[in-house]
């Protein structure tokens, strides 16, 4: 992804992609490895053109992150 102009890059162990990205009113990106950050490029229109139809609820942020592969289980994993 380049939101900015140049590819996103995870400050803690440096993937350039698989991310879970999150809408709670605002866009969050996270990193296998765990790392979240806001993501100020990316904005509510932006999330909803990039995006189809939501395809899974989870009870809890904790079940969404464990379930996609997001918990630190998988850190370094990336799927070509």
């Amino acid at each position: 992804m380049r939101p900015r102009g140049f590819l996103i890059t995870c400050v803690h162990c440096h993937a350039t992609r698989d991310w879970l990205i999150v809408e709670v009113g605002k866009v969050y990106i996270r990193c296998r490895c765990t790392h979240e950050w806001l993501e100020p490029d990316l904005d509510l229109d932006a999330f909803n053109d990039l995006f189809g139809a939501v395809h899974a609820v989870w009870a809890s942020f904790d079940d969404a992150v464990r379930a996609e592969g997001f918990d630190g289980f998988l850190a370094g994993t990336m799927w070509i």
